[in-house]
């Protein structure tokens, strides 16, 4: 039912999304320790820029439930109320900030609702 440009979108959703949800591939990634190099701002860059996710959920795009809207919303709210105290803190002081726990929790919201299939991409 889902066309592939929604389908697309939904799968980059859940990757980008997953990661601000899941705790361990930040520790790990943050610093160094993972296959991948990743930090918070690109974290941003990749929620606002890449899936300009404000638009999506703005325009009704890809098929998307009220209620993903609705957790998407919540999820941009507290990405966005962490946006600038973020610039003046390290990653060491971010990963456990409650602010970024809230976005990790709210994130993992978003992710569930979306129903992903890529959640646990690592794990058989």
């Amino acid at each position: 039912k889902m066309n592939p440009e929604d389908d697309d979108w939904r799968q980059a959703a859940c990757e980008i999304i997953g990661h601000i949800a899941d705790e361990q591939y930040q520790r790990d990634n943050w610093f160094g320790r993972g296959q991948f190099i990743s930090e918070p701002t690109e974290m941003y860059n990749e929620v606002f820029d890449d899936l300009a996710l404000e638009d999506v959920l703005a325009a009704h795009k890809y098929g998307l439930t009220e209620g993903q809207r609705k957790t998407g919303w919540a999820f941009i709210e507290a990405m966005s109320a962490f946006e600038r105290p973020i610039d003046s803190l390290t990653t060491v002081q971010i990963i456990d900030h409650p602010m970024w726990r809230e976005i990790r929790r709210t994130a993992r919201a978003f992710v569930d609702s979306l129903e992903c299939d890529c959640r646990k991409p690592t794990s058989s």
